[in-house]
């Protein structure tokens, strides 16, 4: 196929890609080995995947697979492949026995006589057990998502010192670097005693907590890709979180990918974006949480951005500018929600850790799931910080947020019908575990009538 649009964010940001429009065919090529990879948007969890390809379709000389697990999935994930019927150059690839992101490499597999358009066109997921509902598959000669989200620790409380600090900025920094000339705003900056939760393991740091918003200055035309490395070498602290797990978030109705990268050694940060229907400035890109060891508040021109790479939907590149708008300070219990990892602020009574109190509330700034009145894990599905952890499917009647749970059954493989279990699903040889209603029991584990 034609026009095949593909980004990938490159020197260490969780790398992106996107492979989203395929309008005709390219020329096929020799035996060579293949990435089949799914494209969703990284917020939801998948147990299972069936991809099917037609090998005959698409005009491989050889109509079978070599097929292995990607490595970037984790650990403790299967693939099998199936041939539909002998003879008939179809095949079932099926990956399980693992949580992965469903935004993620699946499998490679090393295929005769076609070309990465061919086995794109003639590749369909026919089952799966992912969150959010089927995501999007691709293909191609190189890996389609180089970097893959597994399933994180849940939480870790990090507190900031009370501390109350002023200082105004100047109205205008220019900074040029590399070619690339950036202009930050100024602005005003009050530091408070914060408390924040993230959904993370993180280090806790000391100091006060800020955020550090990104903003898009230009062009005003369409881009359809965009990587900047910020350099906080001079603003005296470091992001919250390390690596790919780095206190980041998109901003609100922003609907592009995203993916973002701590370097703490090189004291930079990577962010990425890419959006196949584009986007243009100005606009705000993220917010991420920025800690100051001494509790002076950092002022935007100490964030030198660099800009990668900015592309059209074309691929072809554009001159892109980014600053720092904006670093405020980040204040659980201010009854604002100004913090990146905020999703409520009730007042002083929100910054208080009431998780296990008897009653769904704001704690610590995090909405509540559940709150069964205690603070730990008892098997019931509402967790030790008050969030949903139960499994519909795993045979367990987790009372918090099930009625009933009969496990699930095997859909597709070697042995469709019978009984299972999830999260893992093992009984389902080359297939997967799913739950179902018309039992009694719902497929989201409530009571049927």
């Amino acid at each position: 196929m034609s026009n095949h649009i593909t980004r990938k964010f490159l020197a260490g940001v969780t790398a992106l890609s996107l492979a989203a429009f395929y309008t005709g065919c390219s020329s096929g090529g020799g035996g060579a080995t293949f990435f089949w990879g799914i494209l969703g948007t990284g917020a939801n969890t998948c147990s299972s995947v069936i991809v099917r390809i037609d090998l005959a379709a698409a005009g491989a000389t050889d109509e079978q697979l070599n097929c292995a697990r990607a490595a970037l999935i984790g650990a403790g994930c299967t693939v099998d492949e199936v041939e539909v019927s002998p003879g008939s150059g179809i095949w079932d690839v099926t990956i399980s026995g693992c949580n992965f992101s469903d935004l993620s490499d699946l499998f490679t597999c090393t295929v005769n006589g076609v070309s990465a358009s061919d086995l794109d066109e003639f590749s369909d997921i026919v089952g799966d057990n992912c969150g959010g509902g089927t995501p999007p598959l691709a293909v191609d000669d190189t890996p389609v998502v180089t970097t893959t989200t597994t399933t994180q620790a849940p939480t870790t409380t990090t507190t900031a010192p009370p501390t109350t600090t002023t200082t105004v900025f100047p109205d205008t920094t220019t900074t040029t670097v590399g070619g690339t000339t950036t202009t930050v705003l100024g602005t005003t900056t009050t530091v408070l005693a914060t408390t924040t939760t993230l959904g993370v393991t993180t280090t806790t740091l000391a100091g006060a907590t800020f955020d550090v918003v990104y903003g898009f200055d230009f062009p005003m035309s369409t881009v359809g890709a965009l990587q900047i490395d910020s350099d906080y070498s001079g603003a005296g602290g470091e992001f919250d979180g390390t690596g790919a797990n780095v206190a980041c978030a998109k901003a609100a109705g922003f609907t592009a990918l995203e993916a973002f990268n701590d370097n703490d050694t090189g004291q930079v940060v990577s962010q990425g974006f890419a959006d196949s229907a584009g986007f243009a400035a100005p606009r705000v890109l993220s917010t991420c949480r920025f800690v100051d060891a001494d509790g002076t508040p950092p002022a935007p021109s100490a964030f030198v951005n660099t800009t990668v790479d900015c592309s059209d939907l074309n691929s072809q590149p554009v001159n892109c500018f980014t600053s720092v708008q904006s670093v405020t300070a980040c204040a659980c219990g201010d009854s604002t929600v100004n913090c990146v990892t905020e999703n409520c602020d009730n007042g002083a009574s929100s910054a208080t850790n009431t998780c296990g109190d008897g009653t769904v509330n704001c704690s610590a700034c995090t909405d509540e799931q559940c709150d069964d009145g205690n603070a730990t894990d008892d098997g019931n599905g509402c967790s030790a910080d008050c969030q949903d952890n139960s499994t519909c499917g795993n045979n367990i009647v987790e009372s918090a947020f099930e009625q009933c749970d009969d496990g699930g059954s095997c859909q597709f493989g070697s042995n469709p019908g019978a009984a299972c279990t999830l999260p893992a699903g093992a009984e389902c040889t080359g297939g997967f575990c799913q739950t179902q209603s018309g039992d009694g029991c719902s497929s989201t584990c409530q009571t049927e009538p």
